[in-house]
């Protein structure tokens, strides 16, 4: 199941992309499973930053104005500063709205915790996403959620990102806009590295949605319930509403084509190394029945015994469920709640023990530690990946692969 780690930061150049907590992404994980428990808004793909923004520009940091302070606290206690700010962007193109030189736009700090905005270097080319702030509350401009709202984007990212959104400023012209060119937008989004989450997160919302209602329609006639046929997705219950503009019926991931159904894969394929934001792209595709599939999730978990930054219990799972073997399944299971920290105490714990001498530099101790944690794991993750080569070459069966001498773990 997803957690938070898979949507690491990821427009961290230098500004890094909030952290998006398990409670924002509670839709996407089927079957929303998940309670909201943080205030955080879903995540945002630029399809749906774009519907919800009065006006879109690239620009640069101008002067950052402090409205007024305020002191926050409990009555009794040291107050702390809240303030208000205004900073000034210095607009280069506008991809949506009235174009203007210089756009306002009113934020706040707590203490001296830096924002987005305010955390942005000067000279740093931004693409803001700006919803218009009523004359009652200051007037300008505000971002909804500046984790989505506000990306630094290098030049040759710039080109990709403006491209993409005068694209999508054509499609949304129509009075009805063709969702197959929607489609085919998200799978141009998915091909490039720089839009490639924003178009792989809005179609698995969809695939979610899908799955959905084809569960509750598989659900429905095992209890003799009456199915209408209409070849229609049946809509996600308003319980789950995300923001307005997602495709809650699943009518995007049922309209890719083969041919662009082999783009996505291709998409992943050619990623050198995976990391969290990709993890919507790999959910997609890994029902694909295409013969590449496991050796590259084979080569990418080989990566996570070299550092790499993908869950690899993730990639096991996935690798056992392609393989159709228990023997892997059971493996990947166990590693999943495996601690393998609990193995190796740490120099108090074994301090407490009386098995560590107090002379010993507790650096070098704890450096050892990590080492032999590392290598315990990694012994694993080699172990399945070994296992995993042979069933995939038939070399090894079901009952050989569960007898095998595993090494040991915790």
């Amino acid at each position: 199941m997803p957690t938070a780690r898979f949507f690491a930061p990821m427009f961290a150049r230098p500004v890094s992309h909030a952290l998006v907590c398990t409670a924002a992404i509670a839709f996407a994980v089927l079957l929303f499973t998940h309670a909201r428990a943080c205030p955080m808004s879903e995540p945002k793909p630029l399809r749906l930053l774009y519907i919800r923004s009065d006006r879109i520009v690239t620009a640069r940091v101008g002067k950052t104005e402090t409205v007024k302070v305020e002191m926050v606290g409990e009555e009794g206690e040291e107050q702390t500063p809240y303030s208000y700010l205004k900073t000034a962007l210095l607009v280069s193109s506008t991809l949506k709205g009235e174009p203007e030189p210089v756009v306002y736009v009113n934020h706040t700090m707590y203490d001296d915790d830096k924002d987005a905005l305010s955390s942005a270097s000067e000279g740093d080319t931004l693409l803001v996403f700006l919803n218009r702030q009523s004359e009652e509350d200051g007037g300008g401009f505000y971002i909804e959620e500046m984790g989505f709202g506000l990306r630094v984007v290098p030049d040759a990212e710039l080109k990709v990102y403006t491209k993409r959104i005068e694209e999508l400023a054509a499609i949304m012209q129509e009075k009805k806009p063709d969702e197959a060119a929607i489609v085919e937008w998200l799978v141009r989004c998915t091909e490039e590295p720089a839009t490639r989450w924003d178009g792989a997160y809005d179609l698995w919302t969809s695939y979610n949605a899908s799955r959905y209602a084809q569960e509750e329609s598989a659900s429905k006639q095992e209890n003799g319930e009456a199915v209408e046929a209409t070849g229609e997705i049946t809509e996600v219950p308003v319980s789950f509403v995300m923001p307005s503009g997602y495709d809650m019926q699943g009518k995007f991931i049922q309209l890719l084509t083969p041919e662009q159904k082999n783009r996505l894969l291709l998409a992943l394929l050619n990623i050198e190394s995976l990391n969290g934001n990709d993890y919507p792209l790999i959910e997609i595709v890994k029902d694909y029945d295409d013969p590449r599939l496991v050796p590259y999730l084979l080569s990418q978990l080989r990566r996570q015994t070299e550092g790499g930054s993908y869950p690899p219990d993730d990639l096991m799972t996935i690798i056992a469920g392609k393989l159709g073997d228990k023997g892997l399944s059971t493996l990947a299971e166990n590693f999943q709640h495996t601690d393998f920290a609990e193995e190796f105490p740490s120099g108090d714990e074994a301090d407490e023990a009386g098995e560590v001498n107090s002379s010993e530099s507790e650096a070098a101790t704890e450096e050892a530690r990590q080492q032999a944690i590392e290598q315990s794991r990694n012994a694993a993750l080699q172990y399945f990946i070994t296992l995993a080569e042979s069933v995939a070459s038939g070399a090894a069966t079901p009952d050989a692969q569960l007898n095998a001498a595993a090494p040991d773990q915790p």
